[in-house]
Parts: C-alpha cells; sequence; structure tokens
C-alpha cells in the first residue's frame, strides 16, 4: 500500500495537495503532513480533508483524486512527462 502526505501550505488557488511518498512534487517533509498507508488516493484524501478541507490529489501522483486539468508547472517544466516545449 502507497504512503501518503499533505502539503502543508496550500498552492496558489488555495489548495493542499496529496502526494504518495516519493513524488517529484512532493514538497520536502519538513513541509507535510503524513497521512500513513491506504490503499488508494481516495482514503488519503479524507484523512487529509480532516485537516485542510481543499485537499486535492495531486495531478501527477493521485491523479483519480485531482480535479481538474493538469497544473500549469506541467507546461514549464522541462523533463516532465506533458511538458510543452
Amino acid at each position: 500500500m502507497p504512503y501518503y502526505h499533505v502539503a502543508k501550505a496550500p498552492q496558489p488557488g488555495g489548495d493542499h495537495e496529496v502526494h504518495q511518498q516519493g513524488c517529484m512534487y512532493m514538497p520536502a517533509p519538513a513541509d507535510c503532513l503524513p497521512l500513513g498507508r491506504h490503499p488508494t488516493c481516495h482514503g488519503a484524501l479524507a484523512r487529509a480533508r480532516e485537516r485542510y478541507a481543499r485537499a486535492v490529489g495531486c495531478y501527477w501522483c493521485c491523479l483519480e483524486c485531482h480535479p481538474g486539468p493538469e497544473p500549469d508547472h506541467a507546461l514549464t517544466t522541462p523533463g516532465v512527462p506533458g511538458h510543452r516545449d
């Protein structure tokens, strides 16, 4: 089962992203709260929302729990799948 974390600091839109451990977009461990092991991102998201009502899944590691289109950093980060030159 994957281990999940939620970012303490919100994204510019106010959402706190939930990440699987090892995600390249996960903040440093000191900047995250551990959510524990969950079979899917849905359990981790429910746990994160106990603390942050506006928690969402990361587009890259929790796509099933991500609410919208790809994030802006996908357009500007070389070497990331989906990067647009």
